[in-house]
């Protein structure tokens, strides 16, 4: 069924797993890098037909991204809302890049010194969902934001909007507890937490 994982930590395997291996599934992924390297789509993609939106703020990755994967690829970054030209500080280790403002937040230490800081679109995931999978079920969501994870979910209707799983990195900050009474209060259920390290995963129960 599934040959390879991609994921830092398996959240590939996991998915497909719960899924039982079905295929043409559907994704949002937020912190997409380049596609490949510890993409938690990858693998869902191109081995079980998924398809979905990947968003990747820093311009050189998404110019891969968009090389690498068949999914939708937005150059934005994910907010509470949509159409604001924000400040993004892009790190040296771009993989820690985050909006300005939440660099501090989580428990890596960025050379700000030696990061770039330009301006960059933002977009909603309620507008992701209705320009790009009106209608859908998502399967799937995973947000590696760096710090603004909390800020992104507080602002979904979860009355209207249901994803089946949800993997959110808290990096073990203050927003862990925060984004555990959000979704749980809306019916999800955190599981394996004594094995998803720097990541929480979480299932509808409804």
């Amino acid at each position: 069924y599934f040959k390879t994982s991609k994921s830092q930590i398996c959240q590939d395997y996991f998915v497909a797993s719960y899924f039982n291996f079905k295929s043409n599934g559907v994704f949002i992924e937020f912190g997409a890098t380049d596609g490949i390297k510890d993409s938690n789509t990858y693998s869902l993609e191109k081995q079980l037909n998924w398809s979905g939106v990947l968003v990747e703020p820093i311009k050189s990755f998404y110019t891969k991204l968009k090389e690498n994967r068949d999914a939708i690829c937005l150059n934005n970054v994910v907010y509470n809302t949509s159409g604001n030209n924000i400040p993004f500080i892009e790190s040296k280790t771009k993989e820690l890049s985050t909006i300005k403002g939440y660099e501090m937040l989580d428990k890596h230490n960025r050379d700000i010194n030696n990061s770039l800081i330009y301006d960059i679109e933002t977009i909603s995931l309620q507008d992701i969902i209705e320009k790009h999978l009106p209608h859908k079920e998502i399967d799937y969501l995973s947000i590696d934001t760096e710090g603004s994870e909390y800020q992104i979910l507080k602002n979904i209707d979860f009355n209207v909007y249901n994803f089946k799983i949800i993997t959110v990195e808290h990096n073990y900050t203050k927003n862990r507890q925060k984004i555990y009474k959000l979704l749980t209060s809306f019916g999800y259920e955190r599981i394996l937490s004594n094995i998803s390290r720097w990541d929480d995963y979480y299932i509808s129960n409804s």
